[in-house]
């Protein structure tokens, strides 16, 4: 891996040491996920040019950060408080994938 880069577990394992000092619940850190979710989106409007106000990468990038991290604090406690792991995570993702682009050829051969 090249010096600079960040991977994956890395963020990961940061997230979950915070975690471990968290006195948010699950339903606080969904609520969380909402609204960074939703200033997120407020930024994508901005660089479709769907919003007046001005576009700013820095600001895109900021809330999409903001926004994976809450959802990864989420997905950390889950699997703290279940059987789940990221194994079935990634299982499913490969099943939802080959469905994903099954529903993309069938949709191109519409237009």
């Amino acid at each position: 891996m090249e010096k600079d880069k960040i991977s994956f577990e890395e963020i990961l394992k940061e997230i979950r040491s915070i975690n471990e000092s968290e006195t948010k619940g699950l339903k606080d850190k969904i609520l969380k996920f909402n609204e960074e979710f939703g200033e997120f989106n407020a930024e994508l409007i901005k660089k479709l040019g769907l919003s007046y106000k001005e576009y700013n990468e820095d600001d895109l990038k900021s809330e999409m950060a903001d926004t994976l991290q809450c959802l990864f604090s989420i997905y950390e406690q889950i699997f703290k408080e279940t059987n789940l792991n990221m194994e079935d995570i990634l299982k499913e993702i490969k099943v939802k994938d080959k469905k994903w682009l099954d529903n993309i050829e069938k949709y191109t051969k519409n237009k």
